[in-house]
């Protein structure tokens, strides 16, 4: 399985891409996390009677298509997630993730 670093999915081509934190970052098991990538490039509007929930208002009157054109889905995926779940990725974790990104960023520098 290629890590995020190898591959980059987005210049493949890739719309949205949902990569694990836990495996590909820190590698060592002491955090969970995960990282949502939206490429931008994905024409939500031409598919508004698919996707609603970008195209229509909700609860509050955000149109994610329409108020945010660059990346509807990281926003929504932003949003919706903290009002309902509180997903946040605690500060220590966080720490955490960024010592074993930057060892990755030293090695491949390297």
């Amino acid at each position: 399985m290629a890590t995020p670093f190898s591959l980059k999915p987005v210049a493949h081509g890739a719309d949205v891409v949902i990569q694990s934190l836990t495996k590909f970052v820190g590698g060592h098991g002491t955090t969970l996390g995960g990282v949502v990538i939206d490429g931008g490039t994905f024409r939500w509007a031409e598919h508004a009677e698919r996707f609603p929930m970008f195209n229509c208002r909700a609860r509050f009157p955000l149109v994610y298509v329409r108020d945010f054109p660059i990346s509807p889905y990281a926003l929504r995926c932003r949003t919706v997630g903290l009002r309902n779940e509180g997903a946040a990725l605690p500060p220590f974790n966080a720490v955490l993730s960024l010592q074993a990104l930057d060892d990755i960023d030293q090695a491949l520098d390297a």
